[in-house]
């Protein structure tokens, strides 16, 4: 091999070696939970979709059968899995140059707020004032149905004292629940919850017992620093808590739950719970 030619292939071979380093950069998910490192930087499946309030992607390390293949039981490569959901962010993708966007409530954290404030909301002095004074007017107009049908069925044959009858009742009904609505007004019943706030919904799919089963790592609290996302890119790096999951088909993690536990109905069963960071830079 001459000097010229090995200057080429030293030339090729670095360029080869940056486009291979770029397309690892390109796809690559690295996250340590509890002390252990779990890493990807090859993908078979990339995939994003979204709707008005929904922004999802979603990378799979090897492609999945169909699920009609998967009811037949057809075996398939378990590898490292990532769905991710961002809601509420659609006006914010893509994101300007430089700029950089934070969202720290998960969709855990997202609805139980939620619950809290109806819950705290529905045990208030005002709110069961306000259900008193509506449980009321239920009661009177439950109390003139068979009267309200009766005078119906005869104003439809053309009674006319029936008719006068029937209007005198119900504009008493619709008095009453017109008086009643500025007090229901001014009670506030709604909570103050802003559902409109950014959230997201982030978990793995961890392969286990030679890769026959899959364990779910789902991100409970902390916070998404997402520095690049738009229909072709996500860049993002995360940090908080986690809960780890057995696979719902491990018969072994069921025999020792209920070996522990007199409760036999669940729909998960919890492995371990922690602290998890991690990096994500994806192209599509």
């Amino acid at each position: 091999m001459t000097k010229h030619e090995l200057i080429k292939m030293k030339t090729l071979l670095t360029f080869l070696s940056l486009i291979l380093s770029n397309l690892l950069l390109a796809q690559n998910i690295n996250f340590n939970f509890n002390g252990k490192s779990y890493q990807c930087s090859s993908f078979e499946k990339i995939e994003q979709s979204e709707n008005d309030s929904e922004f999802i992607v979603s990378a799979f390390q090897y492609q999945l059968p169909s699920p009609e293949q998967l009811q037949d039981g057809v075996s398939y490569k378990h590898g490292l899995r990532m769905v991710l959901s961002l809601h509420n962010v659609k006006h914010k993708i893509p994101l300007e140059e430089n700029d950089t966007l934070f969202i720290s409530t998960s969709n855990d954290m997202f609805y139980k707020t939620q619950q809290n404030q109806f819950k705290n909301k529905s045990e208030s002095e005002d709110f069961k004032a306000a259900k008193q004074v509506s449980d009321q007017l239920n009661v009177n107009l439950k109390s003139k149905e068979e009267q309200l049908k009766v005078l119906a069925e005869k104003a439809s044959k053309g009674d006319q004292n029936a008719i006068i009858e029937l209007e005198k009742l119900i504009n008493e009904q619709t008095n009453a629940i017109e008086s009643a609505q500025p007090i229901l007004d001014s009670k506030q019943l709604d909570p103050k919850f802003n559902d409109s706030q950014p959230y997201y919904e982030f978990t793995f799919f961890v392969p286990y017992k030679n890769k026959d089963l899959d364990y779910e790592v789902k991100i409970t609290s902390g916070t998404l620093t997402i520095t690049e996302v738009n229909r072709k890119t996500i860049v993002l790096s995360f940090k908080g808590k986690a809960n780890m999951f057995y696979d719902e088909w491990d018969e072994k993690a069921k025999q020792e739950y209920l070996k522990k536990n007199k409760n036999t109905t669940f729909s998960e069963i919890l492995k371990e719970s922690g602290s998890i960071n991690g990096f994500i830079e994806l192209k599509y």
